[in-house]
């Protein structure tokens, strides 16, 4: 008798000093490590980011997890935003998660809350990605 094989794939983790990536059948989580994202990380993240998704085939939906972030300085929302746009080329889409009222309030006043779905709870991620 032939053995049956799940259509899930097996979720892959990378992980590095700033961001843990899992990704799992079209979605890929990006856990940003904190307290903030500035100069010395966003580049590193930037990098780990930018491989996991040229390595994914089709991505549904990036999910970037900024819990354990309290600042995020200019670099750290041009990664943000770079992931963004590599996503979108493959018709992906970039979720912001995580945030606290700071770092909210920081997407809104760059108007850069346009960009992104942003939602402050799992209940509404889950929902989202239809999880």
């Amino acid at each position: 008798m032939a053995e049956s094989t799940s259509a899930r794939t097996v979720p892959e983790s990378k992980h590095t000093t700033f961001v843990r990536i899992t990704e799992d059948a079209g979605l890929i989580t990006a856990h940003v490590v904190g307290p903030s994202v500035g100069q010395r990380e966003a580049p590193l993240v930037q990098d780990a980011l930018a491989d996991a998704i040229s390595r994914s085939g089709r991505i549904r939906f990036l999910v970037i997890d900024l819990s354990d972030v309290g600042f995020l300085n200019s670099m750290g929302l041009g990664m943000c935003i770079d992931a963004r746009n590599r996503v979108a080329a493959v018709g992906g889409t970039t979720i912001i998660s995580g945030v606290g009222e700071e770092l909210h309030g920081l997407f809104k006043m760059t108007k850069t809350d346009r960009l992104f779905k942003i939602v402050t709870d799992r209940a509404k991620l889950a929902k989202l990605i239809g999880r």
